[in-house]
């Protein structure tokens, strides 16, 4: 029969193994991107709006970084979102104007970002880290551009623009569906 005192000293050592690789987990920065099209730099609190509200944005924004003399690469969302996801110009892309609303669900028609191009999301999954979109994708809707396919182990949200996701609009999507109950999630 094995007693507690032969294995204190294995249970200790591995014990303060997995203490160690748990802090050394911990030392990577948690990295969250918001990206919120047609935003006037006056549109959140934080940078000093009077009439918008934003306090969820405002304690991330003064919790993080903030960025106030920043551009974007073009000034249509899907271009614009490519170039942040990918960190090349839309027009080396092939994305240099917005997808259709809706645009191929076909694989063959290569309505996309195309599948060569890096995204930040893969290269932050190689490196260990779990990664999530939430909203507008609009880069295709072909099974080969969903968002799974391009780093993102979860998705939540719809492939197309132009979509209308006026609070009135997911009130009444809730209303008809087998939804019982909502909470909304505040950051803290």
């Amino acid at each position: 029969m094995i007693k507690f005192k032969d294995i204190k000293l294995p249970f200790a050592v591995i014990t303060l193994l997995l203490a160690n690789y748990a802090l050394a987990q911990d030392s990577r920065p948690n990295i969250l991107v918001v990206l919120c099209d047609d935003l006037g730099y006056n549109d959140v609190g934080f940078n000093g709006s009077k009439d918008i509200k934003t306090p969820e944005l405002d304690k991330l924004a003064h919790g993080g970084t903030i960025f106030t003399s920043a551009y974007v690469a073009h000034p249509f969302c899907g271009p614009s979102r490519s170039a942040i996801l990918t960190g090349r110009y839309p027009h080396f892309t092939g994305t240099a104007y917005n997808l259709f609303q809706n645009s191929s669900e076909e694989d063959a028609d290569n309505m996309g970002v195309p599948i060569e191009e890096t995204y930040m999301s893969k290269i932050l999954q190689e490196a260990g880290y779990y990664t999530s979109a939430v909203g507008k994708w609009h880069l295709g809707a072909a099974p080969k551009f969903h968002p799974n396919k391009r780093g993102f182990n979860n998705f939540y949200g719809f492939l197309g623009g132009g979509t209308n996701i006026s609070l009135n609009n997911i009130i009444k999507h809730i209303k008809n569906s087998s939804i019982k109950e909502i909470r909304i999630l505040e950051i803290i």
